[in-house]
């Protein structure tokens, strides 16, 4: 948990940009895969009705905060339906009740029941900026958050009780990669890393566990591990503060004034 904050831009979107809706998303995110891990934890004999109701108001919340992050309930409620049918299919129902009255709103005001507030704006699907999302010193999550990639490495050593939650994971992360990179304004304007991928740092934490638990087998390499994650956080906090202070640009970062201010103090 304290490397997810500190060696994330989680911490940044919890304070200096708190307004934005990436923490809300995040704790919900959070909070419905808590639900959805002691529903399956308590066994098909054991589910109760007052869970899955629930899930299904998360869920519609999810949507609520930001539309596009339908995108994981999606993946991850409709995994549980490789068990059960009953959960996917009450939470849908309590989820789109929960949506409706947005969308009532939509309808009421503009004769659409979905609408952007960028207007014509949209997404470029056939021209994503994968590269530029993912390890770019514009905007890239791994660029920024190195320390990611050991999450997602840590989804091949799941322990036996978590695996059910790889296939979503690995349906979700390009799914919503490919979105992001697809946006008119892939950069989400003045930013600091890349606050698209906050919303999802609750699945990062499932990997996250599993690497460190992974590396936590042998002394040397716990060692290690501890020292390297411990710099990567270090790097992560200079960074933000860079970015608060204003030493670091708001968008629009190139390699050579990534390079220029790279270390340098405020």
């Amino acid at each position: 948990l304290v490397a997810l904050l500190a060696g994330t831009s989680l911490f940044h979107y919890a304070t200096f940009d708190s307004v934005w809706s990436h923490a809300f998303s995040f704790a919900l995110c959070s909070a419905l895969l808590e639900r959805l891990d002691a529903h399956l934890r308590r066994g098909a004999e054991a589910w109760r009705l007052p869970d899955e109701v629930v899930i299904g108001i998360i869920s519609g919340l999810i949507v609520l905060v930001r539309h596009t992050n339908a995108l994981i309930p999606i993946c991850f409620v409709g995994a549980v339906a490789l068990r059960t049918r009953r959960l996917p299919i009450l939470a849908t129902v309590v989820g789109a009740i929960v949506v409706m009255p947005q969308l009532w709103l939509y309808h009421r005001a503009t004769g659409h029941w979905l609408i952007s507030s960028y207007g014509s704006l949209g997404f470029t699907f056939d021209s994503p900026h994968l590269a530029g999302v993912l390890v770019s010193p514009t905007k890239g999550l791994f660029f920024y958050a190195p320390l990611l990639l050991a999450a997602v490495a840590g989804f091949w050593w799941l322990p036996p009780a978590l695996r059910h939650w790889r296939l979503p994971f690995a349906a979700l992360l390009p799914a919503n990669t490919y979105l992001i990179a697809s946006w008119w304004d892939w950069l989400f304007g003045a930013s600091h890393a890349h606050p698209g991928f906050v919303d999802f740092s609750p699945l990062f934490a499932i990997g996250l566990a599993s690497a460190f638990a992974r590396a936590a087998v042998a002394p040397r390499l716990r060692l290690a591990t501890t020292a390297a994650v411990a710099m990567l956080c270090a790097l992560s906090i200079f960074q933000m503060l860079q970015y608060w202070h204003g030493t670091l640009p708001m968008s629009d970062v190139t390699w050579a004034q990534y390079k220029q201010v790279f270390l340098r103090g405020w």
